[in-house]
């Protein structure tokens, strides 16, 4: 299976994001913050504090602190769910409400809220990040 390299201007991020944040309002839930998975979760949690009157918390030492407190509803944020271990394992203890972007049909966990399936060879770009090196084939094809 070879590759498919597809680029998101910034422009689609935009577009993407207003669709997401518009769910997310729909959906009827308040969240009192907003975690971005480091990297590619920032941008997107960025985002979405602006337009959902959210916190944005930086620091992973602070969202351990948050998430002990059941005052606090969190938003987990990350750009594609490829396998799914990334945000199981951020979610799972407190099931939190995550969303991507995107996600790919290996996934092992689902997130909350998502825009497209994508198939599994898809490298997505996103506007923020550089040039398409040091692809993990033999991750994105386990």
């Amino acid at each position: 299976m070879s590759i498919e390299y597809v680029e998101v201007k910034y422009k689609e991020f935009g577009n993407l994001m207003e669709e997401l944040v518009s769910r997310i309002k729909d959906s009827g839930q308040k969240f009192s913050h907003v975690y971005g998975i480091p990297r590619g979760g920032l941008a997107i949690a960025i985002h979405l504090v602006h337009h959902l009157d959210a916190r944005l918390i930086l620091e992973s030492d602070d969202f351990h602190v948050l998430s002990r407190n059941k005052e606090h509803n969190i938003l987990i944020a990350d750009d594609v769910c490829d396998s799914g271990k990334t945000l199981y394992g951020v979610s799972a203890l407190n099931n939190f409400t995550t969303c991507t972007l995107h996600v790919k049909p290996r996934r092992k966990f689902t997130p909350s809220f998502y825009l497209f399936e994508v198939p599994d060879n898809y490298w997505i770009r996103y506007p923020w990040e550089s040039q398409v090196n040091g692809i993990n084939k033999s991750y994105m094809f386990k």
